[in-house]
């Protein structure tokens, strides 16, 4: 039984993750072409851009391996 409300909570954590990076590029989606968004001066787009191809992806990962290992060891 607890090994089931594990797989939840990394489930749900995956899940949280995923939605993250949805609301930020649907967010972007919804900004006029060619706005040009900073943030103190420093341009968002490369930071939009890694963020929902590199992090996210690697938070995903970590959160399975993370879950993973808790199953197997259990």
């Amino acid at each position: 039984m607890q090994e089931s409300s594990i797989e939840i909570a990394f489930a749900e954590r995956f899940v949280a993750i995923a939605l993250i990076g949805e609301v930020v590029i649907a967010g972007v989606c919804f900004l006029p072409y060619g706005t040009r968004v900073s943030l103190g001066g420093l341009p968002l787009h490369p930071l939009i851009v890694h963020g929902a191809v590199v992090l996210l992806p690697l938070l995903s990962a970590s959160t399975i391996g993370f879950g993973v290992s808790f199953i197997t060891s259990a």
